[in-house]
């Protein structure tokens, strides 16, 4: 068997106290151990965890078995990259340092299988508020992630519980076909004039391909209800639906 590709985004990762929780991330880990011996890398786009920062001496409550089965595939020899997306651009080099995850706060290209990707977790492109862009501009300006550094970090959970509530706030005045298009098109269509054929994007909690004349547009979905993800195998790009740990994933 080949090894392809995989690309999953928007698990939102909370304490496994949250409910529903435990299950759902039970799910992610059986799709990350699955991937043995099957992927040549991993792709996650975004928003991994519903909050997360990268603090210099704790660690946040939520995702550390999502994390050792994503260690895991990092020590088999798989990459494994992970794009902040609008809940966890604080991601930094703790997940590198201890778990071997390559992260990334900008779109990648990359060629592979005789394709060439764009990929990103596309907060930017889905035409927000002015108070949402002025709100991402100062949480993510230098000064304020090490303001942020200094707050306890019980009272910084708090305070990102608050925004990101207002962030789900502002998606909700969108439907989804609003929130994906036509702005992922009309980014598409610039990164296909780029000389991409396949632009992957997250956020958007709709997973859709759309395929045109100039390239394929890809949109993964979320895995917080519909465990959908992105398979590049043999140059060809499928979106799936993972399903229970007692089924067959694909033959």
């Amino acid at each position: 068997m080949t090894r392809g590709c995989f690309f999953l985004s928007d698990a939102h990762l909370r304490p496994l106290s949250t409910p529903g929780e435990r299950a759902r991330q039970r799910q992610l880990i059986s799709f990350l151990k699955h991937l043995h011996g099957r992927a040549e890398r991993l792709f996650v786009v975004g928003d991994l965890f519903d909050f997360w920062f990268d603090y210099r001496s704790v660690v946040p409550r939520r995702g550390g078995r999502v994390l050792a089965a994503l260690a895991d595939l990092a020590d088999d020899g798989i990459p494994v990259t992970c794009f902040g997306g609008n809940h966890d651009w604080w991601i930094g080099p703790s997940l590198t340092e201890e778990y071997g995850i390559i992260v990334r706060h900008e779109p990648l290209w990359l060629e592979t299988q005789g394709r060439r990707l764009y990929i990103a977790h596309g907060d930017g492109a889905s035409v927000p508020s002015r108070r949402y862009t002025l709100l991402l501009r100062v949480l993510h300006h230098p000064l304020a992630i090490a303001a942020f550094r200094m707050v306890h970090p019980d009272w910084g959970v708090s305070v990102a519980r608050f925004l990101g509530n207002d962030f789900r706030r502002k998606g909700e005045e969108e439907t989804p076909a609003l929130q994906c298009a036509p702005v992922y098109e009309r980014i598409a269509e610039e990164v296909f004039a780029s000389g991409a054929d396949i632009a992957v994007f997250g956020h958007d909690h709709v997973a859709r391909i759309k395929v045109t004349d100039a390239g394929m547009l890809v949109v993964l979905g979320e895995w917080i209800s519909l465990g959908t993800y992105g398979e590049l195998r043999d140059g060809v790009f499928r979106l799936r639906t993972w399903r229970s740990p007692d089924a067959e994933p694909w033959p």
